[in-house]
């Protein structure tokens, strides 16, 4: 190769390796307070005029919690809500939400039905308008405990469903059910899956040649930390046919979504913890088509036992990398397709954590999930639109970047809000803080080990009065001011 390629080459490929997403613009949010005591969004679906539906869990003082269908337009703000009881004495959990052909929605959740003290299983389907057509309840024989995590629904070909639901009661391990069900809602048949093993539901999928297969997350007592992750395959009578399972490398793991790869394999994502089960740090791990490990990675650098959170959901994206989302020190993480983080945004700061994340048709995101408002012990719905990820700087300008700290607030001015921006030429701990003209200390967004790379936070002054701030970095010896000026 001649003489100047090879310097050519040396040139770029510093430039090429370096190059990667940048943190995506946070549009809008929006925060529904429908006036319970309690309130999150559960799932939320893009349609195709922009706007977006969103179910919700809501928890009125002294009654029994319901399920609320949130219509909204492009902008977030709310058209119409319905709220669904089937009866006056049943409730719902709502936990998926599914869009029908014609354009109406199935809701799967899970409530009491008048009479019994078991959770049944409940279909709720309604037309594009948010009315109800029909709701069906399913005595499948789970009692006392009933737990989203394992909870999911495919819709088939046919225009039925696959249910699935975890639980249990007081004398036996959690179990897997599956249910199969007619466009009608009419049950075709019930199985139940791992009856000897703790056996939670991850993912379903109707293959092309016919019948399902089931991913979840198996664990056998008496339980060392270990658990493992297995794809039973079922006839589409809901009989086995097969079955592989392969081991989490990784103790004390607890998977909360799996979803199919491009390579045929599989990306868990939740939350690992000590050997005490304190909600712990983000987790992610590749498994290939035999469900052998190819990476896992523990996001957060925190204590064991610490409390930094988990991904409830994620969202696979084209160059193979995912955005997770979930609840505690780190909310929205980007990773790539090796695992290795590339950026995130924090809404701890004004107490939001998130149940669902979904693509948009533009390449930006969706996110549901709750805001905690401790001055009145509460929760509202919230909904947070991102736009798509910047474009890659050239390699040239993130290098010289990627040696200083930076710090930055947009908007500024701003009312009430504003991202705060921090970018970090090496993983370390920071504290951002915000302080008033007097220097006291008004805000702490963060207090904590953070990656190399650009990062992204919430900084809401709807309690405080107009004026100028200042938020500040400190990281070892480094200090880094920026100034805010908030307009009411």
């Amino acid at each position: 190769m001649c003489r100047s390629c090879l310097l050519l080459l040396a040139m770029l490929l510093p430039v090429l390796a370096v190059a990667q997403p940048h943190a995506p613009e946070v549009l809008w949010t929006r925060i529904f307070d429908q006036s319970p005591v309690l309130a999150q969004g559960m799932d939320v679906c893009p349609l195709a005029d922009g706007g977006f539906m969103l179910t919700a869990w809501v928890q009125p003082a002294d009654t029994l919690s319901d399920t609320r269908l949130l219509r909204t337009d492009a902008g977030g703000s709310m058209l119409w809500n319905r709220t669904y009881g089937c009866t006056s004495q049943m409730w719902m959990t709502p936990v998926v939400a599914g869009m029908m052909p014609n354009g109406g929605f199935l809701l799967y959740g899970v409530g009491n039905v008048p009479g019994s003290s078991l959770e049944s299983s409940i279909l709720l389907r309604t037309s594009a308008d948010g009315d109800s057509e029909w709701c069906r309840a399913y005595g499948i024989p789970v009692s006392v405990c009933s737990v989203p995590e394992g909870n999911r629904m495919l819709l088939t070909r046919d225009g039925g469903t696959l249910l699935s639901r975890w639980g249990g009661d007081d004398t036996r391990m959690l179990h897997a059910f599956l249910m199969r069900t007619s466009s009608a809602g009419d049950t075709l048949w019930t199985k139940e899956l791992c009856s000897h093993s703790d056996f939670r539901v991850l993912n379903l999928s109707e293959r092309e040649e016919g019948g399902f297969t089931v991913t979840g997350e198996r664990v056998t007592y008496p339980w060392a930390g270990l658990s493992e992750i297995c794809a039973i395959k079922l006839s589409s009578t809901g009989d086995s046919t097969g079955a592989a399972c392969g081991n989490i490398t990784d103790s004390y793991v607890r998977c909360l979504q799996g979803e199919p790869t491009a390579d045929g394999g599989w990306l868990l994502t939740g939350f690992r913890s000590d050997s005490a089960w304190t909600y712990g740090n983000y987790w992610a791990a590749h498994l290939n088509a035999n469900l052998e490990t190819l990476w896992s990675r523990t996001y957060g650098g925190h204590s064991p036992g610490e409390c930094s959170g988990g991904s409830n959901d994620c969202a696979l994206l084209d160059d193979g990398g995912a955005l997770l989302a979930g609840g505690g020190r780190v909310d929205v993480l980007r990773i790539s397709s090796t695992g290795d983080s590339l950026w995130s945004l924090d809404f701890d700061s004004v107490g939001m954590s998130f149940n669902r994340v979904r693509r948009t048709g533009d390449g930006g995101f969706i996110l549901t999930g709750l805001q905690y408002v401790s001055a009145h012990d509460t929760t509202k719905v919230v909904l947070v639109r991102l736009a798509a990820e910047s474009e890659a700087v050239s390699g040239e300008r993130r290098a010289t970047q990627g040696r200083d700290y930076a710090l930055a607030a947009y908007p500024n001015p701003f009312n009430p809000a504003t991202q705060i921006v921090f970018t970090l030429p090496q993983s370390g701990r920071v504290q951002i803080s915000v302080f008033d003209v007097t220097g006291r200390r008004v805000r702490t967004l963060a207090d904590g080990q953070f990656s190399a790379g650009e990062h992204r936070m919430i900084f809401d002054g709807s309690e405080l009065t107009s004026g100028v701030y200042f938020a500040r970095l400190s990281s070892g010896s480094v200090n880094k001011t920026e100034k805010l000026l908030l307009l009411k």
